[in-house]
This record gives structure tokens, sequence and C-alpha cells, in this order.
């Protein structure tokens, strides 16, 4: 499907680099991997150049599985193969209803407090040690309010999906730099 993409000339230049650079950071460790070839068949139906070719090596670099401190895939834990599965098992109407934010599945694990702390900081307005005194004795401190603020600005997906959440539990307040 993205070869055909690649040579429909009515897709920019630049969405194509878009796509690969999505297809880059998701297919990285895949066996069948075709990276190589798409970037061949760009430069040759699309004469990108180098300097773009040369991009997309450096996304992966600079943002790939090795930096990464979450799975932004969502495709690495046993739960989220399992919720694959059943979503494809009942099957979806709509195909857009079949992707969720990363931002989401993040916020669901902060109110079960299971959320890292070593990969994502959080502020807790209850002093610390009383947080320290919880977790020894087994407790979990859920949060009742939290504010997230995403640096390159939010999605209006990302939006929709919080205020879902917002009707269901903790209040949640959602900022960006930008919304797309």
């Amino acid at each position: 499907k993205i070869k055909r993409l690649i040579k429909d000339d009515k897709i920019r230049d630049l969405d194509i680099l878009r796509l690969l650079s999505l297809y880059a950071l998701r297919y990285e460790q895949h066996a069948s991997n075709e990276l190589n070839t798409l970037k061949h068949d760009a430069q040759k139906h699309r004469r990108l150049s180098e300097k773009y070719t040369q991009y997309l090596q450096a996304i992966v670099e600079y943002g790939g599985l090795k930096f990464r401190q979450a799975d932004l895939f969502n495709t690495q834990t046993p739960m989220a193969i399992t919720r694959q599965f059943i979503r494809g098992l009942r099957g979806v109407d709509n195909v857009y209803a079949q992707h969720v934010p990363l931002i989401k599945d993040l916020i669901e694990q902060l109110l079960r407090g299971k959320l890292k702390d070593t990969s994502y900081p959080n502020v807790n307005a209850k002093d610390q040690v009383n947080q320290q005194n919880l977790l020894q004795q087994g407790q979990i401190n859920k949060p009742r309010e939290i504010l997230v603020y995403v640096v390159g600005g939010v999605t209006y997906e990302e939006s929709y999906h919080i205020q879902m959440m917002n009707k269901q539990s903790a209040r949640i307040l959602l900022g960006g730099s930008y919304i797309h």
C-alpha cells in the first residue's frame, strides 16, 4: 500500500516522507522491514534527494527503540497483544476507532497506579513521606486530578479520549503547545 502511495502523484513529497518516517519507527525491528526498498522507490519515483533518505536513518537513530522510554505503538506487552486479538475477533465497524492514542493508555495506567515513576515522573500534591508509607503498606495512591501538558501539541483525538475519561473518573486537564 505504501508503494502505491509513493507512486501516486496526488500525494505530496512531504507526506511521503512522513509516512516513511512512521514506517521506519513502527517496523524498525520487524523481520520483513522493507524500509530500504521503500526509500529506493521514493528516490526513483519522487526524485527525493539523498538528504531526505538520510533523514529517515536519523529518525531511527535518534528516536528508535533504543531511545524511547515507552512503547510508542503499544505492541510489546502481552496485554496489548491480547487487546488487539480480541478487537480483531469482535471487529470494529469504524477503522478510525481501532486506534487508541498512547496518552490514553498512559493516563489509564496512572489512574490505576501502574505508571512507572522512573519513565514518567509526576508530582504528587500529598507529602512524599505519606506516599512512601502507603507504598510500603502495599497501597497505591491513585490521583484524582491530573494535569497533562504535551510539548509539541496534542491532537483532537487525544482531546476526545481525555474528555471521555473525564466523564468516567478523575479530573484531567489536557494542554499543549499546539492543537493538530
